[in-house]
């Protein structure tokens, strides 16, 4: 069951760079000029239901399992369409927006591309 699906409406020059250090950002249409370099733009969308550990990332034809969520990830997608994605694994997280996925990181992220969250009923 979908809690949240979107698609990627523009990628900025330099987001895709943070694969490096295993990280992609997301932000709605709105964000500040100065962020939108760096972020994966988002078609705005529903948020159903707060995120959990347990949930997936689906990005593109990949699912990630959700290991951790910040105390605002849920409340930062659904107002901004902000969130970081940390493709390491961790089960804790220092950051208060970032969700920490299991299942490895992807080589890259296409506009028009489908990012959502789903939770298994």
């Amino acid at each position: 069951m979908d809690i949240y699906r979107t698609v990627i409406g523009s990628i900025g020059p330099y987001a895709l760079d943070f694969l490096e250090t295993d990280v992609l950002i997301t932000f709605y249409p709105q964000a500040p000029d100065g962020l939108k370099d760096y972020c994966l733009i988002l078609t705005p969308a529903d948020l159903a239901a707060d995120i959990q550990i347990g949930d997936y990332l689906v990005l593109g034809e990949k699912r990630y399992f959700i290991t951790a969520v910040g105390p605002v990830a849920s409340e930062n997608l659904r107002n901004l369409g902000h969130i970081s994605l940390r493709f390491d694994g961790a089960i804790t997280t220092p950051w208060a927006g970032s969700i920490h996925l299991a299942g490895g990181k992807p080589r890259a992220a296409n506009v028009g591309e489908t990012l959502a969250i789903e939770r298994e009923a």
